[in-house]
């Protein structure tokens, strides 16, 4: 069996796709897009946590300032 561009090597099947439909790709534009929308809110979300995180760390700092018993 001679071996075709547009076989399988193994096993024979075509490896042709079919083009996407309009309806295909208008699914994807629009999952693609609410996606992006997803991540962003998640993103500006996780940003603003981390900012208000970072000053209630800056705040209540766990480390103090050592006594000096010393100069009692």
């Amino acid at each position: 069996m001679p071996i075709r561009n547009d076989r399988c090597e193994n096993c024979g099947a075509s490896l042709r796709s079919n083009p996407a439909s309009a309806s295909e790709m208008v699914a994807a534009l629009v999952c693609g897009g609410v996606l992006m929308v997803v991540l962003t809110v998640v993103g500006i979300g996780v940003f603003e946590w981390m900012e208000r995180q970072e000053h209630q760390f800056l705040d209540y700092p766990v480390w103090h300032e050592p006594f000096n018993y010393l100069s009692l």
